[in-house]
């Protein structure tokens, strides 16, 4: 057997075809995820309603790391500790439900208006009302929840009562929820 050995070319276009096709092989590579963008550019748009999507995703995935990292660390830990660990841990499954009800919103809300910049336009501010507002402050809610479970994670790592931060994030949890069921309903009367 032969090996082959590969040898600079002077030719600068043989060069240029060489980096070019290697370049087009590589991009099969990317493929999946390159499709998976392109499905979620057609199901929720580039604008505003795919940032209000993709915000409460981010903070609901932040949330269920630090409940899982959490649950991890309360195995040795006292009772109070524990029951916070419980007690984030059963957070998840709402902010779970929430997380469907936004993608479901989102979807409708890019399908009958149609956004593609970050500022919505007058005629369809009117149409819609504050539901973009309301979008927001779900996920901003979402994030302040996984903010106060960090600090429930945080007294437990320093052998504190985490009673407080947890009861913090159980609050905030109430609102992710009473604000994407405000949306909903909205969302059903426009």
């Amino acid at each position: 057997m032969g090996t082959a050995t590969l040898r600079p070319s002077s030719d600068p276009a043989t060069t240029s075809e060489t980096v070019m096709g290697i370049l087009s092989r590589l991009t099969g590579l990317f493929s999946p995820a390159e499709h998976a963008a392109r499905e979620a550019d057609r199901e929720f748009g580039t604008g505003v309603w795919r940032q209000h999507h993709d915000r409460f995703m981010r903070a609901v995935d932040r949330f269920y790391e630090t409940a899982v990292a959490l649950d991890r660390e309360t195995g040795d830990s006292t009772e109070a500790a524990q029951a916070a660990g419980e007690q984030i841990a059963a957070l998840t499954a709402p902010l779970n439900e929430a997380a469907g009800q936004v993608t479901e919103l989102t979807r409708r809300l890019h399908s009958r208006w149609p956004v593609e910049g970050l500022v919505v336009p007058a005629g369809v501010r009117s149409a819609c009302g504050p539901l973009p507002e309301k979008l927001s402050q779900a996920a901003t809610k979402a994030a302040e929840a996984g903010q106060a479970a960090a600090m429930a994670r945080i007294a437990v790592r320093a052998r504190r009562d985490p009673a407080a931060p947890t009861a913090a994030a159980t609050r905030f949890v109430g609102d992710v929820t009473a604000l994407i069921d405000e949306c909903t309903r909205l969302d059903a009367a426009s």
